[in-house]
């Protein structure tokens, strides 16, 4: 019984670690109005993947209803690195962008939040098949994929876990 009562504990709490709060610390409800992608982008990423994660981010933040309490969404993708064929055969690799984010009073004067976001696609599939797989993917589609799990989490740093999953987000 004892042990049972440990393990359903343990449990709970794992499954309460994933849950985010919203990186905005404010009572009352806002929405994004407006998406900025900030560069330069990092060595291995470019402009256009910029434009790409603001466009993914405002097509997913048009989910959320406007309030009279509009925000400036300000993102600068910090790392960005595509699945190496090599180390998926040895050791294991995945796609990955890293994206901090700033969120500001509409004119852009008074910071309400910061956060860190971390995408990752393809980290389960490794060995020949994850080797093939990263050999034939071409950087556009992968920066397209990383860009929409990148929104995603994105948003879901802005307003937390639980309002972000009410208004279809998903995890």
């Amino acid at each position: 019984m004892i042990r049972t009562t440990a393990l359903l504990f343990t449990a709970l709490i794992l499954a309460g670690c994933g849950e985010k709060v919203s990186a905005v610390s404010q009572n009352e409800p806002f929405h994004i109005a407006k998406v900025e992608a900030m560069g330069p982008p990092p060595k291995d990423s470019s402009d256009a993947q910029l434009r790409d994660l603001r466009d993914q981010t405002i097509m997913l933040g048009s989910r959320v209803p406007a309030t009279n309490n509009p925000y400036l969404l300000r993102l600068r993708i910090v790392n960005f690195h595509q699945k190496n064929p090599a180390l998926s055969i040895l050791i294991g690799d995945s796609n990955n962008l890293t994206v901090s984010g700033e969120v500001w009073s509409l004119d852009g004067k008074t910071l309400k939040g910061t956060f860190k976001s971390t995408a990752m696609t393809d980290y389960v599939v490794n060995g020949l098949i994850g080797a093939a797989i990263a050999a034939g993917t071409s950087v556009n589609d992968v920066e397209h994929k990383l860009d929409a799990e990148a929104a995603n989490g994105i948003l879901e740093q802005v307003y937390g876990t639980k309002v972000w999953n009410s208004w279809g987000g998903h995890r």
